[in-house]
């Protein structure tokens, strides 16, 4: 708290000798306190808090803006025409071949975690240089700029251990509250050198009705840099959540329920002087659809065993096309790659100019479903705090994939995978259950809190060939905090308290780490290019290997930690030590031979259309 004092001006004209007596009046302002940075929380692990107040002195333009509050955050020039991943406790690594920081950090948003399992959008593999490469977030976790902040209310970022009523992650957990009830009518504008946001909200509340209604709208146009107007991003995004409650004699029932759309656009034009301009575009859209509702019920009985149950669920349904033409002109003529099948071809040649055009159709869908119950209870003298549920993730992906004319290919220099039906891969199921108790144990003044749980996750239903179908995979997670009695020091209260923990966190592979696509390798075997057409005659036989790492385990993160806090005289400071170790993360799938073993597929053909026998490992 900070205190100022104003005393009011009098002013007096004199004409001759005299006497007066000025009473002054003392007006004392007092100002709170404003935090602009992240707050450490008091929870039982390492975790940062952002609050409000933060965030409205920070001005942010998407998500990313904030991290820069978090302790080591450095705030750095906005990028918003790339992908923007979040690094918690990362080890710097030459590259980009590991994304398991970003991929592994849960972000959950209303109690809904936002689920990137089934993206497919890439064009990797099929051009050799593709605008899409840096907009890509495949395999990379959550795209921070896609998420709009002006209707947060507070955001918890968990660093170390958490409850394992979250899973499915390595790294950590976003949540994000957003603004609920009543709320003046608020606008936001801002405008920089790199961007232009507008945002627009309103919250009412009914009390007739006990009902909340919560409405927002935001626009933002960024682009690379203040003198290129040839890349930009641009995010559209609205929100409308209801929240019902209703008072009974037993306890308060509610419902609340959210629609959320967004669309993000990625778009790249071509400098007249360094491209050709009349046939060179790109162009990458996500429109986002997502529903979600969530009924509780909380008990007003100080006794009940059963003090809360809720049932959740989301779906989010994702269109995201990508359109890309690019002019091509081969150096040389060349034999034209485009056999689908296994086995002697004979090909044509490519040569001349022409305007390949690629397109993506990937289609995400996702939905969630969680059911938890709360109990409370004490058993000598220990206060007991106990969580039970299941949850259940479906990741779909019902595109139609990446598609070309053959004839026509992005890359002349030969394209080592062919179009593949998104549609066509399977879906993938995940499912978990969880119990955990919070013990609170007084000795004297001494208070001793014990966080413990455990959580098991499994992919069911998938080919028995993969090394984790059906086999479940246990998390277990300890948190302890013991706050020590409150002690005099220099005539001010000091407070301590400390803690750690011990905890497993697991993250399961994505659709396209599971099913990445099938390797044609196009072996020549004749090539007679003659100055007469009829003469010219090309042959190869093309081999199909099955990329699919049936080994592949999911990446398991293994940490501990030992924290403390002292708070004295309105000053408070926070310690953590810890140690992560990983071995199992994921790595960049277009490195074949990293991630999976080469195998090739029993419908391989020989030389001379002969089978070669069964599969065998290389």
């Amino acid at each position: 708290m900070q205190t100022f004092i104003r005393y009011r001006n009098l002013t007096v004209h004199l004409q001759q000798d005299h006497t007066t007596d000025l009473l002054i009046e003392r007006v004392a302002v007092t100002l709170q306190d404003v935090v602009i940075t992240a707050s450490e929380s008091k929870g039982m692990t390492s975790a940062s808090i952002i609050d409000r107040k933060a965030m409205q002195h920070l001005q942010p333009s998407s998500f990313t803006d904030l991290l820069e509050l978090l302790p080591g955050g450095r705030a750095i020039d906005p990028n918003l025409t790339g992908i923007n991943q979040i690094r918690l406790r990362e080890v710097g690594i030459s590259g980009n071949q590991y994304d398991i920081s970003s991929l592994g950090t849960a972000f959950v948003i209303d109690g809904a975690p936002v689920n990137t399992t089934a993206a497919l959008q890439t064009t990797g593999s099929y051009v050799l240089s593709s605008p899409n490469s840096s907009r890509s977030a495949v395999n990379k976790g959550v795209d921070m700029r896609t998420l709009s902040t002006d209707q947060i209310e507070r955001v918890d970022i968990i660093r170390g251990i958490p409850s394992v009523e979250h899973g499915d992650l390595t790294s950590g957990v976003v949540q994000i509250t957003r603004r609920k009830g009543a709320s003046p009518y608020n606008a936001r504008l801002k405008s920089d050198g790199f961007s232009k946001l507008v945002a627009l909200g309103k919250g009412f509340f009914f009390p007739e009705k006990n009902l909340s209604l919560n409405i927002d709208f935001g626009y933002l146009d960024a682009k690379d840099e203040p003198t290129n107007n040839f890349e930009t991003y641009q995010r559209i995004n609205g929100s409308l959540r209801l929240e019902k409650a209703w008072e009974r004699r037993r306890g308060t029932l509610s419902w609340s329920a959210n629609l959320d759309l967004s669309s993000n656009i990625d778009n790249e034009r071509v400098d007249p002087d360094n491209g050709f301009a009349p046939v060179d575009k790109y162009v990458s859209r996500s429109n986002n659809y997502t529903f979600g509702a969530i009924l509780r019920h909380t008990t007003s009985n100080a006794t009940s065993l059963v003090r809360s149950w809720e049932l959740s669920g989301n779906i989010s349904y994702t269109n995201s096309p990508l359109d890309q033409t690019k002019w091509v002109q081969p150096l040389s003529v060349g034999i034209l790659f485009n056999a689908t099948t296994a086995g002697d071809h004979d090909l044509s040649y490519a040569g001349g100019g022409y305007a390949a055009n690629l397109k993506v159709d990937d289609q995400p869908l996702n939905a969630f479903f969680k059911a938890m119950t709360s109990l409370e209870f004490h058993t000598a003298g220990i206060k007991h705090q106990a969580k039970l549920g299941l949850e259940t993730r479906y990741s779909k992906n019902l595109g139609d994939g990446q598609q070309y004319d053959l004839n026509y290919p992005p890359d002349p220099g030969g394209i080592t995978v062919r179009p593949r039906a998104f549609n066509s891969i399977p879906a993938m199921l995940n499912q978990s259950v969880f119990a955990e108790d919070m013990l609170t144990m007084r000795w004297g003044n001494h208070v001793i809190t014990t966080q413990a749980g455990i959580r098991a996750m499994s992919l069911l239903g998938m080919n028995s060939q993969y090394s984790l179908a059906n086999k479940p995979y246990i998390d277990p997670r300890i948190n302890i905090r013991w706050q020590l009695p409150r002690t005099s020091v220099a005539g001010k209260m000091l407070l301590i308290t400390v803690g750690g923990g011990y905890g497993v966190q697991t993250k399961m592979p994505t659709l396209s780490q599971l099913y990445p696509n099938d390797k044609y390798d196009d072996i020549v075997q004749l090539n007679f290019y003659h100055n007469n057409p009829a003469y010219r005659q090309a042959n190869a036989v093309t081999y199909i290997t099955d990329r699919r790492n049936f080994g592949l385990a999911p990446a398991i993160n293994y940490k501990w930690e030992v924290n403390s806090d002292l708070e004295w005289a309105g000053n408070r400071l926070s310690v953590t030590y810890f140690k992560e170790t990983m071995s199992t993360g994921f790595r960049d799938i277009t490195n074949f031979q990293v991630l999976a073993y080469k195998r090739y597929d029993t419908k391989s053909i020989g030389r001379r259309g002969q089978p070669d026998g069964p599969a065998a490992d290389e």
